[in-house]
């Protein structure tokens, strides 16, 4: 029995494997087609897994089958003579070179694989050679010989797109393409024998530029009537793709770390200080958004004249890439001369331009009203997108007491809205709680467990569950999974931080400033409100700590400050703002140590053992999960007269009670509390956006974008950050 199993299994392998391998290697295509461009606009892990499984996949798959093809490894079927079968089989193998030269939404999943193009090209000529033997062994009597030649041309030319791709995003060449060409200068040699041959008072003066010399600081009423004093202007959608491909091919040398002059600093500053919050955060999302297409698509090369593939041809004629390329080539209105072909070109420029923006319409950021407060938050539709819209949190305290995360924005749909209206939202929970109440009484189900003990079981299972997960290092996978939160980006928290990064932009008049503001993480707003002066502790909090120790102690100070019913708190709004920023800030820390790797330190160590000693607090005071109010005031009520810091003398990193402390020491400023933490979180997430390694900004884009990458942009935008010098610095350095 066993045995003619094996036989049956065999025979249908044997018959049916180049079948099967093809139809789930087509399979993977499509998936990738459909699912790889939810990478920058999701960061569902879940997702992630199936785009990097499929992309993995699919090569092997397509490989595996032409090596199954070329060894002839198919038996035909009974009503198939074996000279149609390998006409067949030579009609496949050009098929899946298709399918090697992949989907044009996705040539790269990572970085990395950038960097292995010449791999790819290596592959790629193995393959084309295997795939032109099986085609010309067949060659003779084909009688698909027409359609197999033309897949043999276009998965040839796919898959050299595909390579092609790979190579122009590798970084040596990504860098090469920002550099110009070279510039020899004045002729100083010519310059000097002209200047010698004249006398000394016909000599043009020569004027130096002295790098001490600092230049006067204009006040602020000055540099808004000269510079400054712009109205702001709207952009249309249309024009905020214009802007945004301009400024893309000039700031995409950031991911290589390209240092820009101040005359291109001036350019961006001056366009950015002229719209509004915002115009800019479009403009800053749509050149992402070409970077992301340049990073890991074929886009530069599909949008070229090398591009000749057609297959993903309604994709490509609505692209962003697309709508820029055909505005660029409109002609100008002096090129019109024949009346005839004026009022031809006019016709068809408005027909063009009325359809792609009817088209971005679409493409626009919706936004939707959340209770209740009425804020408002980005929802734009999925398939339009660029990225997540959304802020990733992570709460220290909420952790330790293993509560889940809750919405701060509660976006209203249709049935929402209806329950809302008639009232029975309340009566329906409690309806529910009851019910459930009567029916476990009814059952005696609390009794069964006591007498079966299954209590116990489950806290044996619960134990051994957690042993593995730490054996197999899922730990913080899952702890992301469960305890990070995810809250609508509103505009109104983009525009409080537009507008404190254009009032630092506005200081800045040269190198020495920029730097300044730019390593500044949180002094620089106490500094402002003269807190460095008037007896206040606050100053110890920020500049004699290390930057993840200061984060943990603002994060931890700001949560107790939510949940404390003393003082003043009536500027709802920053108080919203610095929750929101404090559980991203430490999300960014702990979740994300790759990308703040320059300023982490030993943040992972620190809050564990923060997390070790909030615990062992929570339990002695037996507060539990559903108890958030509590554990925050039995934390600001322990006695801080003594710092934590000179009683701990064993090695522990916690920060617990120095948060309490610092808390504590916010408290005293009442209302203007709020003003100043969102402040501080602002300039501390600017310091984690400037100091963060670009390559980690351009990973993230694949991941669904994170708003500290907006915040890294909008620096460079305005001129605010390391990667601008003055020309002079420039000739210092060779």
């Amino acid at each position: 029995m066993a045995n003619s199993i094996t036989e049956r299994v065999k025979y249908m392998w044997e018959h049916w494997n180049i079948r099967v391998v093809v139809q789930f290697s087509l399979a993977l295509q499509i998936l990738l087609i459909g699912l790889a461009p939810s990478r920058k606009w999701t960061s569902n892990k879940i997702v992630n897994l199936l785009v990097w499984s499929s992309y993995l996949l699919a090569d092997a798959t397509a490989n595996f089958a032409v090596g199954l093809i070329f060894n002839g490894k198919s038996s035909p079927p009974d009503d198939v003579s074996p000279a149609e079968n390998s006409q067949l089989l030579a009609f496949w193998a050009p098929f899946l070179l298709l399918h090697l030269g992949g989907p044009d939404t996705i040539t790269a999943f990572a970085l990395e694989d950038n960097q292995l193009w010449l791999r790819h090209l290596l592959a790629f000529i193995v393959q084309v050679a295997t795939t032109g033997y099986v085609f010309f062994r067949n060659l003779r009597k084909n009688k698909v010989i027409i359609p197999t030649a033309l897949l043999f041309l276009a998965g040839t030319i796919k898959y050299l797109e595909r390579t092609y791709s790979l190579y122009l995003a590798s970084k040596d060449k990504f860098r090469a393409s920002m550099l110009r060409k070279p510039d020899p200068g004045i002729n100083f040699a010519k310059f000097a024998e002209a200047v010698a041959s004249k006398k000394p008072e016909e000599r043009p003066e020569v004027k130096t530029e002295n790098p001490e010399e600092i230049p006067e600081v204009k006040t602020e009423n000055q540099r808004e009537a000269t510079d400054f004093c712009l109205h702001n202007r709207k952009l249309e959608d249309l024009d905020v793709l214009q802007e945004a491909h301009k400024y893309f091919k000039i700031f995409k040398g950031l991911i290589v770390d390209i240092i820009y002059s101040f005359q291109e600093r001036d350019k961006s500053r001056y366009v950015f200080n002229s719209i509004s919050a915002e115009d800019a955060f479009k403009v800053i999302a749509a050149e992402l958004n070409f970077l992301y297409d340049v990073l890991y698509t074929k886009v530069v090369v599909v949008h070229s004249m090398l591009g000749l593939d057609g297959v993903s041809i309604l994709m490509a004629i609505f692209s962003n890439w697309t709508i820029v390329a055909v505005l660029e080539s409109l002609p100008s209105p002096e090129d019109r001369s024949h009346s005839v072909l004026r009022l031809f070109s006019k016709f068809l420029i408005h027909w063009v331009l009325r359809v792609f923006r009817n088209f971005l319409i679409l493409k626009r950021p919706k936004m939707y009203v959340c209770e209740p407060d009425k804020h408002t938050t980005l929802r734009t539709c999925i398939p339009f997108r660029s990225w997540s819209e959304s802020v990733p949190g992570y709460n220290l305290i909420r952790y330790c007491l293993k509560q889940r995360p809750r919405k701060i924005h509660n976006v209203m749909h249709s049935i929402q809205r209806v329950i809302c209206y008639l009232g029975i939202g309340k009566i329906a929970s409690q309806c529910i709680n009851i019910s459930s109440r009567k029916v476990i009484q009814f059952l005696c189900i609390d009794k069964v467990i006591q007498f079966l003990c299954i209590d116990k079981v489950i806290q044996c299972l619960n134990s051994l569950k957690r042993g593995l997960i730490d054996l197999v290092g899922l730990k913080d996978f899952l702890d992301e999974l469960k305890y990070a939160s995810s809250k609508p980006l509103t505009p109104e928290l983009w525009a409080f931080i537009f507008g404190e990064l254009q009032m630092k932009s506005r200081l800045i008049e040269d190198p020495e400033t920029a730097r300044k503001i730019c390593s500044a993480r949180g002094e620089w707003v106490l500094q402002s409100h003269g807190l460095d002066k008037n007896g206040s502790d606050l100053m110890d909090y920020v500049v004699d700590v290390r930057y993840d120790e200061s984060v943990l102690m603002w994060h931890i100070a700001t949560e107790l400050l939510c949940n404390d019913k003393k003082g003043i708190d009536n500027c709802s709004n920053e108080r919203e703002f610095s929750k929101i920023l404090s559980d991203y800030m430490l999300y960014l820390l702990i979740m994300q140590p790759t990308m703040m790797a320059a300023v982490a330190g030993i943040s992972k160590l620190r809050f564990e053992d923060t997390c070790a000693d909030a615990k062992r607090f929570f339990k002695k005071r037996g507060i539990r999960s559903n108890n958030l109010k509590k554990a925050c005031r039995l934390i600001l009520e322990v006695n801080t007269e003594f710092k934590p810091a000179e009683l701990k003398r064993d090695g522990s990193l916690s920060v617990l009670f120095t948060a309490s402390m610092l808390a504590k020491e916010l408290r005293k400023l009442r209302e203007q509390k709020w003003k100043i933490l969102s402040q501080v979180w602002v300039e501390m997430l600017s310091y984690a956006a400037s100091h963060c390694n670009a390559t980690s900004h351009a990973v993230q884009l694949s991941k669904g974008g994170e708003l500290v990458t907006f915040v890294w942009l909008l620096m460079s935008q305005f001129g605010v950050g390391n990667q601008f010098q003055s020309n002079y610095s420039l000739l210092l350095q060779g």
